[in-house]
């Protein structure tokens, strides 16, 4: 049995009781109420909700269009049915204009179930459609304050029927035009069938919405990463999708730069070789974030070591030509970068930029031809040091660097910076290890001869001793063991002076000494040596010159680089002079031998290193010269040419040491 709500408008109680019994007939359960009056009327309409309004035309206190006026007024929305006996044509179409629903003769009061059942069902539907635009209007209202993009679009033909402002202003399309397109037309790429795959979930009733990533079309042709929830809503007639979409370059962005330091750091740590390594980091940068780049790896004096470049997929053909341009000269760009400059980042490259990081012109015409839209240049700092520097180039407008960008490529050049700082540490240790394994086999084959000497000649003497050999003999015997033994004491000697000099404790017993005298002394001593050439000696300013020193130490320094003339003197004389004025003393030693390459001279003060192989020696010797020199706060220089001997200029402060320009990490025990 159907319900219903009839509010009656009737001054004859027998009229409102056939009325209501047409409806009881017809299975109507009818909850009614007369009225008659004006008061009576709004008092009732106030009460409650009626489903409809049945008023007699011609009432005493009020007719037909007052209470649909009041009806109007008060309840909005409630059909109202007109009935009456006597009512005219003109009359019943006045009503019809004034908003009755229908007019029914009482003389034929069975079409009254039928008009009331239609005009209640079209309330009903009014009424919803009036919800579901309300709804709708608050949807829109919602769609266009929001800064996502939301689409709405009809389940059967993906047309989109609604779109905010968001979704307009990226897409660079109006409303009026997306409202031609279907959804499709945003889904860049995507086909009816995977688009219908997606969302078959929500058609089954299987889940509330569903989510995935893809990307929009722009009007301009162009592509952004987004993602999309779709679900459907029921607030209109048929249901609709609605679709909110949320851009995600952003995010895809931070994914991507955390997978390329992720990469990056992976290569980094599969190999100390970083020849090959930076290569392959240079490859990398290419094919995710930057068109091209230079990698520089510089020595410690600052002169280019490494140069390394990478190049996108769509230039490979350029790569040669670029390794060319870059190795071939010094990079302005990379300069400023390896003198402690910070980054730099540079969002739009100019002519100005270009001539002022590019000078040589083959790096000016290989970089027009890759193109420079945007550039940073990120120097390689490893502990308080620039190791290098790189060069990274974006080539199209549409992918400019940012200050973004300048924090990921400073994040790959400190791990570049740490990986070539290890890879420098690594090769450095290795260079030790094998400096150390030469310098054990050196010292064993210098230590040999000597002692091998001194055995031969114990045994000897003690067998002349056993027979009595002449005394000639015997003394002859016993100069060659305190030669040997000397020269086994003077090895000892310089390997616990390297020693001391390598923790700062080679002692110093500073006195006013004569180095005219030192030197005197050396030079009759070396001039003892089997196969010693002729030492001349020239002493200028007089014959003394006094100064405040060790004379232990000055006499190891120019033992030592007299020991290296006659080394490697090919037997010709050695000359030493003698200079000095009122602040400064100066000793030249040259020899007329085989000379130094202006390589070799780099190095030849360093420890364990040697200007060649073909003599033997432990590479202590001009070492051990230069600390002394050093310690006492002065130098020792050299000047050379292979084939025309070398020149050994020392010059010593003739007040001693100055205790301020020592490191007090290195400097010596003064007595």
């Amino acid at each position: 049995m159907t319900a219903l709500r009839i509010l009656l408008v009737e001054d004859s109680s027998d009229d409102a009781t056939l009325i209501i019994r047409q409806f009881e007939r017809d299975a109507y359960s009818i909850d009614w109420v007369r009225v008659e009056e004006e008061p009576d009327l709004r008092s009732a309409l106030s009460a409650q909700p009626w489903d409809v309004i049945i008023a007699d035309h011609a009432l005493p206190h009020l007719d037909s269009l007052g209470a649909l006026a009041i009806a109007h007024e008060i309840a909005p929305g409630i059909p109202v049915v007109i009935v009456s006996g006597v009512i005219g044509e003109e009359t019943a179409v006045a009503a019809m204009r004034a908003g009755a629903s229908d007019y029914v003769m009482k003389s034929n009061l069975r079409r009254l179930v039928a008009v009331v059942e239609r005009e209640v069902r079209e309330a009903a539907e009014r009424r919803q459609r009036l919800r579901a635009e309300a709804a709708l209007a608050e949807l829109g209202r919602v769609i266009d304050e929001s800064e996502d993009e939301l689409y709405v679009f009809e389940l059967q033909t993906l047309r989109i029927v609604h779109v905010s402002r968001a979704a307009t202003a990226h897409l660079g399309l109006t409303a009026d035009a997306l409202a031609t397109r279907t959804i499709l037309d945003v889904f860049n790429g995507m086909t009816l069938d995977e688009l219908t795959t997606r969302v078959r979930p929500l058609h089954l009733r299987e889940v509330e919405q569903v989510v995935f990533e893809h990307e929009h079309r722009r009007a301009d042709g162009s592509t952004y990463p987004v993602e999309t929830r779709v679900h459907v809503s029921h607030v209109r007639e048929p249901p609709v999708f609605v679709a909110v979409a949320r851009e995600i370059g952003e995010r895809k962005r931070h994914e991507r730069e955390r997978e390329l330091l992720s990469d990056v750091s992976a290569t980094l740590a599969a190999s100390i070789d970083w020849d090959e390594t930076l290569s392959t980091l240079a490859h990398f940068i290419t094919r995710s974030f930057a068109s091209w780049c230079v990698i520089t790896i510089r020595s410690g004096e600052g002169a280019e070591r490494f140069t390394t470049v990478g190049v996108g997929p769509d230039r490979v053909a350029h790569e040669p030509t670029l390794r060319e341009a870059f190795a071939a000269a010094s990079c302005p760009a990379i300069d400023r970068a390896c003198r402690r400059a910070p980054a730099e980042l540079v969002t739009r490259v100019t002519p100005a930029w270009l001539d002022a990081s590019f000078a040589h012109s083959g790096q000016r015409a290989i970089a027009t031809t890759l193109g420079v839209e945007s550039a940073i240049v990120v120097p390689l700092r490893a502990r308080d040091r620039v190791l290098g520097a790189m060069l990274l180039v974006c080539s199209t407008p549409e992918r400019r660097f940012d200050a973004r960008s300048a924090s990921l490529a400073e994040d790959l050049g400190q791990r570049a910076a740490m990986f070539v700082d290890n890879a420098r540490l690594y090769r450095e240790a290795q260079t030790a290890i094998r400096a150390r394994d030469e310098f054990v086999a050196m010292a064993a084959h210098d230590l040999r001869t000597p002692l091998s000497a001194l055995s031969l000649a114990v045994q000897s003497l003690g067998r002349m001793i056993r027979r009595h050999a002449p005394r000639e003999q015997i003394e002859a015997l016993v100069a060659v063991v305190e030669r040997s033994t000397a020269r086994v004491t003077r090895l000892a000697d310089d390997l616990l002076d390297v020693t001391r000099l390598g923790v700062g404790r080679l002692s110093l017993d500073l006195q006013l000494v004569d180095l005219t005298e030192i030197v005197r002394d050396v030079a009759n001593e070396s001039a003892t040596l089997p196969g010693a050439p002729r030492i001349v000696l020239e002493v200028d300013a007089g014959e003394e010159v006094v100064g405040r020193w060790d004379r232990k130490r000055v006499e190891q320094l120019l033992t030592n680089l007299l020991s290296n003339a006659i080394k490697y003197g090919a037997g010709k004389p050695v000359e030493i002079f003698v200079t000095s004025d009122s602040e400064t003393a100066t000793v030249r030693v040259r020899d007329h031998g085989i000379g130094i390459s202006p390589e070799s001279q780099q190095k030849i003060f360093r420890r364990f290193e040697r200007a060649t192989t073909e003599r033997a020696g432990l590479g202590l010797g001009l070492y051990i010269a230069h600390e002394i020199a050093r310690l006492l706060s002065g130098r020792i220089e050299v000047e050379s040419a292979i084939g025309e001997g070398s020149t050994f200029t020392v010059t010593l402060p003739r007040g001693g040491p100055r205790p301020s320009r020592i490191p007090p990490e290195r400097a010596a025990v003064v007595h």
